[in-house]
C-alpha cells in the first residue's frame, strides 16, 4: 500500500500499510483513527518533517505542505501583530465600556479582538475580567455572537462575573445564566437555549456537558484555568470538548505552578494544534524520566525556552506593579516558641522523617505528606493514629502560635477587617471559634469560615457577612478562597498555617492586593522558631522548586 499524507483541519493524518504501524506509532503525536484507517497526528512542523524522514515516498495530498507551512506563519503574524498593537493600541477603546479600561487593558482588548484565541497570564488583580467583558461586547455588536459560556470557579460566578458584567457591559443587557444552584437549574436554564451569558463552575461542567455541548456556543472563556491543569480530570475533559468553538480564551496568573506538563490541558482546550491532543505524546516530547522515580519527570534541555515561545503566542501577561498604583505591601514574620511537649513531639517526628527520608527513593507526594505532619505540630495540634482513642486530634495546650495569633490581632486598630489563611480544617475551627468567644456575642459572629466543609450556601454567607457585612475576620483556606475572589475590604492579613504549593501563596496574597485597594496592606507571617515553618515559608514565597533542595535544607535544620 502506498503511504498517503493529507491535512484536514487542525490535524495530518497518514495511512500506510499494516507492516509499517509500527514506525508509524513511533512518531510524536500518533493516534489509530480506526473509521478511516488512519494514523492521526497534530498539523505541525516538526511532526509533518518526522512523518516523512520515515516514510520518504509518502504521498503529499490536499497541499498538506502548504496547510503546514501556515501554521507556522499564522503563529508568527500573532506575535507580530501583538508587537504592532501594543506600540500603537486603538485609544478610542477605552470608553468602550461604562467604565473607562486602563492603557494596559486597551492594548489586551485590542490585540484580543483580532483573534479567536486569547491568553491572559496578568497577575491577580491586573483586572483581566474586564478585557474579556470587552470582548462579550465587541463579538455581539461585530459578530452576531449571541451565546456565551464563562466557566469559573463558584466563588467567583457572583462576585466576579455576574457583578463585572452588569458594572462593564453599559447599555448591552443580556440575560445572564448562573447556574450555581444545583444540576437540575442547570439543566433548566440549557434546556430553553435561550441567548446569553451562562456562567457555570468546573465542578457542574461534567455533570451538564451534553446540555452544553447542545447549546453551540460560540464565546467560551475558562476563568483561573489551571483548574484544568490535570488532563485525565472530569472537569479538565469535560472542558476539552469546547476546543472547537469559534472564540475561546483561557486566564491565569499561574499557568504552571508545579511544572510545564500543567499547559498541556489548557492549551489542548485553547489550541489543539499547538501540543496535540495526547498527553502521552506531549510529555515524552518536551520531558524525561527521573530514573530513580518513575513518577517523576523533567524538562528536557532547551524545553522550557521552547514553551515559552509557544505561550507567546495569543497571550499577555501584565505585571499589576507596572500598570495599576497600588499602596504598598509590607510582610512581617513572627515567631513563636514551641513548649516543651510540642518539641518533643516535633522532635520525634522528625526523627522518623529523616530516615524515611535517607531511603534510596521516595515519592514525591508522600514526603508532602509527611512534612505536613510537622506542619500539625507547629499549628498546635497532632492528629491521632491510635484507633483506641477517643479523640481525632490531640491539642496542645497551652498553643503558643495561638497565643500569637491573639496579641497579633490586638495590635491590629479594631476597625480594620483581617483575612486569615490556613490549611488545616482544624485550625480553621479552632480560629473562628476562638475569634467568636473572644470578640463575638450570641447576636453577632465577627469570624466568618470559609473552608472545604462549608456549603456553598455558608459560602455565600460568609463572603457577604465580611465583605459587606460586620465580620471582622475571615478565616480561609487557601485552596478554597484564594482565587478570583476581591477581598480588597481587608488591609490586613494572617498566614497561621501554610501549605507547599505556589499556586495557593501567590494567588491567596492578591486577594486584597488588588485594584480597589486604597489603603496600606501588611501580611504577617506566623512561624515556630527552629521548625521547618521557616524552611516552607522561604521555599513557597520565593517559588524554589524540587523536593531535594527542600529535604536537603530540612535535614540540615535537624
Amino acid at each position: 500500500m502506498a503511504e498517503q499524507l493529507k491535512a484536514i483541519g487542525s490535524y495530518l493524518y497518514l495511512k500506510c500499510s499494516y507492516h509499517d504501524r509500527e514506525l508509524a506509532r513511533s512518531i510524536n503525536g500518533a493516534k489509530f483513527i480506526k473509521k478511516w484507517s488512519a494514523w492521526q497526528f497534530p498539523l505541525r512542523t516538526d511532526t509533518y518533517k518526522s512523518i516523512v524522514a520515515c516514510f520518504p515516498d509518502v504521498e503529499l495530498l490536499n497541499d498538506v505542505l502548504k496547510k503546514v507551512n501556515s501554521i507556522t506563519q499564522e503563529y508568527q503574524s500573532y506575535i507580530a501583530l501583538k508587537s504592532e498593537v501594543f506600540k500603537n493600541p486603538d485609544q478610542n477603546l477605552k470608553n468602550y465600556l461604562s467604565l473607562p479600561l486602563f492603557d494596559h487593558q486597551v492594548k489586551s482588548f485590542d490585540y484580543f479582538k483580532r483573534m479567536e484565541c486569547a491568553v491572559d497570564f496578568s497577575e491577580p488583580g491586573a483586572m483581566k475580567t474586564a478585557v474579556q467583558i470587552a470582548l462579550i461586547k465587541y463579538r455581539a455588536r461585530e459578530f452576531g455572537i449571541r451565546k456565551f459560556l464563562i466557566i469559573c470557579p463558584h466563588q467567583a460566578m457572583k462576585r466576579v462575573w455576574f457583578d463585572d458584567i452588569v458594572k462593564f457591559i453599559g447599555h448591552y443587557k443580556p440575560s445572564i445564566f448562573m447556574m450555581d444552584k444545583g444540576t437540575k437549574q442547570a439543566n433548566d436554564y440549557l434546556k430553553e437555549k435561550i441567548n446569553g451569558i451562562y456562567i457555570i463552575n468546573y465542578e457542574k461542567t461534567w455533570r451538564v456537558l451534553d446540555q452544553l455541548l447542545a447549546m453551540k456556543f460560540d464565546f467560551v472563556i475558562a476563568d483561573e484555568s489551571s483548574r484544568i491543569k490535570q488532563h485525565a480530570s472530569k472537569q479538565s475533559k469535560a472542558v476539552h470538548k469546547f476546543n472547537d468553538v469559534r472564540f475561546r480564551s483561557i486566564l491565569t496568573a499561574t499557568p504552571a505552578p508545579n511544572n510545564e506538563l500543567e499547559l498541556f490541558s489548557q492549551y489542548k482546550f485553547l489550541d489543539p494544534r499547538m501540543f496535540g491532543d495526547n498527553f502521552w505524546s506531549f510529555r515524552s516530547r518536551f520531558f524525561i524520566k527521573n530514573p530513580a522515580n518513575e513518577f517523576q519527570w523533567f524538562p528536557k534541555p532547551n524545553t522550557k525556552a521552547v514553551l515559552k515561545r509557544y505561550t507567546e503566542i495569543y497571550s499577555v501577561g501584565w505585571e499589576k506593579r507596572k500598570c495599576i498604583d497600588l499602596p504598598p505591601l509590607t510582610s512581617q514574620a513572627l515567631e513563636c516558641e514551641l513548649t516543651k511537649e510540642q518539641r518533643k513531639a516535633y522532635t520525634d517526628m522528625a526523627k522518623d522523617m529523616i530516615a524515611f527520608l535517607n531511603e534510596q527513593t521516595y515519592d514525591v507526594s508522600i514526603v508532602v505528606t509527611k512534612l505536613l505532619r510537622l506542619n500539625q505540630i507547629t499549628s498546635g495540634f497532632i492528629q491521632n493514629t491510635n484507633p483506641e482513642e477517643p479523640e481525632d486530634v490531640y491539642d496542645f495546650k497551652p498553643n503558643p502560635k495561638l497565643n500569637l495569633l491573639v496579641e497579633t490581632v490586638k495590635s491590629i486598630p479594631q476597625d480594620k477587617k483581617v483575612i486569615i489563611w490556613a490549611v488545616f480544617h482544624h485550625d480553621i475551627e479552632m480560629i473562628s471559634d476562638h475569634l467568636n468567644d473572644e470578640y463575638g456575642n450570641a447576636l453577632t459572629k465577627v469570624a466568618v469560615a470559609y473552608y472545604g466543609k462549608t456549603s456553598k450556601k455558608d459560602r455565600t454567607e460568609a463572603l457577604n457577612d465580611f465583605i459587606e457585612g460586620d465580620a471582622r475576620f475571615i478565616v480561609a483556606h487557601p485552596k478554597s478562597l484564594g482565587m478570583a475572589i476581591n477581598l480588597s475590604v481587608a488591609s490586613y492579613s494572617i498566614r497561621y498555617s501554610m501549605n507547599y504549593s505556589y499556586e495557593d501563596y501567590a494567588q491567596s496574597i492578591e486577594r486584597f492586593n488588588r485594584h480597589g485597594q486604597t489603603e496600606p496592606m501588611t501580611e504577617y507571617v506566623l512561624i515556630a522558631s527552629g521548625t521547618n515553618d521557616d524552611i516552607v515559608h522561604e521555599v513557597v514565597t520565593k517559588h524554589k522548586k524540587g523536593i531535594n533542595e527542600f529535604i536537603a535544607r530540612f535535614r540540615d535544620t535537624h
